[in-house]
This record gives C-alpha cells, structure tokens and sequence, in this order.
C-alpha cells in the first residue's frame, strides 16, 4: 500500500443545532436554544449556510458514523484528519475530545488507532465509530469583545458567509514514520534553486531513514534523514520550463518525495511546480522588483471554483488578483494552469501554517499582510516568505 492513503468522510452528515447567540446591551453572549433551526442531513460536506441560513450565529454539530478500516497490519496507523472549519472547532470520536480546530485554513489531525482499539477491547470489534465536530460562530458584532474573545477569530474573506466545517474531512492510513510541514518552493538564479524543507515525524525516536527527491524521470536528491528532525534541501534545477513559459497553458512538472527505511516506501507524495520566469507585464515585475501598489488589483473573498467570476479570472492569462481569502488547494492549482498570478493575503497567525501549504505554486507571486500586523510577523513566525515579498495592505 502506498502511504499515505486517503480515505474521504464524504457525504451524507449529520447537521445539528445545539445553540444560538446573540448580544446583549452590555456586549454580553447570550446563549439560547429555542427556537432553533430543524436538523439536516447534508451532502456535499459545506458550511451550514444553505441548511441554517446565513445568518446563523451560534453552536452546530456536524456528524458522521465510520467503520474501521479493515485489513490494517501492525505497523500501520489511522489518523483522523479536518481541513479546517470557519469558527471555532472541537473534534470528538465517540464524544471523546480529540483536537481543537481554529481556523478555515488551518488543518488538524491525530492517530485515532488506539482509541479504535480501546473500543474494541471492550467488546465493540466491528462495530462503527462516530466523529462529531461542534463548530460555534458568535454574530459579527460580537467577535472581538466579551469572554468568548479570548479566542480570537481569523476570517478571512468569508466574514459575511455562513459559518461551518469546510473542506475535507478523512482518515489516512498512515506507516509509522511520515513526513509533515513539506514546503517546497524556488529561488530566482541562473539555474532556479529548488528547495524542500519538512520534518520527519516518526514513532521510533532518532530512526535513521532515507529521503529521495525525484522529478522529471530522474533522482534530485538522496540523503539520510533521522525520525524527529527537520530537513532542508536546496538543489540546482537548470532544464525545467519556467513559469509562465507563455501566455498559453504553463507546464508544470511532478516532484516527488519518499521516505523510506529498509527500503521500504514509508511515505510519499508529489506536489506540481514550476520555477517562476522574468515577468511579462510591468504589474508581475513591480510585485517582485519594487514596493506594489496592491490598491490596482482585484480583490476576490472566498470563493468556489465554480463561481462565474473566479471562471472569468481563468480566462484572462497574465492577469494578477489578490486573494483575501485562503482558498482550497484545486483553486491555486487552476490559477498555476491558468497563467493567473496571486498575491496572497494571510494573517499573520496563520503565516507558518498556510504559507508553506501554498508555497509550491508558482501562481503566487507575493504575499500581503495587514501593515499593523507585519512587525508580529517578523517576531513570531520569523518573516516565513517561501521566495516571495510581503506587500503591506
């Protein structure tokens, strides 16, 4: 088996209301649970817009039942993991508290392998499992002030949509070493650099291991690794098409990472790229040669790739728009398909979390940061830039 593999919680959930907030005078939360909107199954797998209205302001839960995936060997594990949900989150299996979830951007996860062991240890085999993830969203002008404000709530571009779970929700088989946090990203040169950088997470403290890096039918980069370390590589790539070659559909090329030990295959995955070429448009040599003017730029909130206008952006190649929103990884990789240049918006809470997520598509040109929050930037999460600028809003 190759791992990690993925096994998607589609549809149909479980869609239930538990509560409803709202303000008082003195900003105060109040918390009430009559009347509340009927439950729902849904599918797909959304935000609770359609099912409790957009204007919902409160407590949900979504819910799911799962059988234990079957044939499972020794060294293998099961790994729950939530994409991100737009409020605050809380994962729980079998009403067990697993992880918090803080973020529509921002993933979590945890190997769930013993717990589906402890249930069957006490006579449950066979039987299913239920996930429920409780997402609460307080009123617009409730965010920000009062008790529940010590969790500060990031929403970027969807702060007039619904509340909810967005994006996929999946078990992953997993071995018992894997890498986390890849980034993998350019450096300009003549020949581009290509960099990698992760770590090694591993069951097995200090396991020697071995990393390979291979595009373009041929071996970058083979070197031992050890279980509980970050790695970064930096190799020299001289031969591949920049980004973008011309105004027609880019080509981007597969890298692809192992890790293996005793030459076994421990973990794999590959992540289209392109080094990014000279610029064609003063607007695309501004972003990387000189202070930007962002105010000239489109700006999209969160959208869907479906949705007519972010269609009509795809339509237009060489064009540059800004994104306040972090979008769902299929939308950065039609922009790289599309010849459409990015400048980013992201939190700065967020930046170490999203940033090396997106740094392997050369759509993005730059990344944007409120100019209040550029100095925490810098102070908390070093400045992370993948090869890009940040341009102050």
């Amino acid at each position: 088996m190759a791992y990690p593999h993925v096994i998607r919680l589609r549809g149909p959930w479980d869609l239930q209301p538990l509560a409803r907030f709202s303000s008082a005078a003195d900003a105060a939360i109040i918390e009430s649970t009559d009347p509340l909107p009927p439950a729902q199954r849904i599918n797909p797998l959304t935000d609770w817009g359609t099912a409790l209205g957009p204007g919902f302001r409160g407590r949900a839960r979504y819910s799911r039942r799962f059988n234990r995936p079957t044939g499972l060997e020794a060294h293998e594990r099961v790994w729950l993991v939530v994409a991100g949900v737009d409020g605050h989150g809380q994962c729980l299996l079998d009403g067990q508290p697993l992880f918090p979830i803080n973020g529509y951007a921002l993933s979590a996860a945890a190997d769930i392998t013993k717990s589906m062991q402890r249930a069957e240890g006490r006579g449950q085999k066979g039987a299913s499992f239920v996930i429920d993830i409780d997402v609460e969203l307080l009123e617009q002008q409730a965010e920000g002030s009062g008790q529940r404000a010590a969790k500060t709530l990031l929403r970027p571009g969807r702060e007039r949509l619904a509340g909810g779970l967005l994006g996929d929700v999946q078990l992953e088989i997993r071995s018992r070493a894997f890498l986390d946090e890849l980034a993998i990203w350019w450096e300009q040169g003549s020949p581009p650099q290509l960099h990698l950088a992760g770590h090694i997470c591993s069951e097995a403290p200090a396991e020697r291991l071995n990393l390979i890096v291979a595009a373009c039918e041929r071996e970058l980069d083979f070197r031992p690794v050890v279980a509980g370390e970050s790695f970064h590589i930096t190799t020299p790539v001289a031969d591949w098409p920049t980004w973008p070659d011309a105004l027609d559909e880019p080509v981007l090329m597969p890298v692809e990472i192992r890790l293996l030990g005793n030459k076994t295959t421990l973990w794999q995955g590959t992540r289209e790229t392109a080094p990014p070429a000279p610029d064609n448009t003063p607007l695309r040599r501004e972003l990387l040669e000189a202070s930007a003017d962002t105010t000239s730029l489109t700006w999209f909130d969160y959208v869907t790739l479906d949705d007519a206008k972010f269609q009509e952006v795809l339509g237009q190649p060489g064009t540059v728009v800004g994104m306040r929103a972090v979008l769902p990884g299929a939308a950065y990789h039609a922009l790289d398909r599309g010849n459409v240049g990015v400048v980013q918006y992201v939190p700065a809470a967020w930046a170490a979390h999203v940033c090396p997520r997106l740094a392997h598509h050369p759509s993005i040109m730059a990344w944007a940061i409120d100019a209040a929050e550029h100095e925490s930037l810098v102070r908390d999460a070093g400045e992370v830039s993948y090869g890009r600028r940040w341009l102050t809003l």
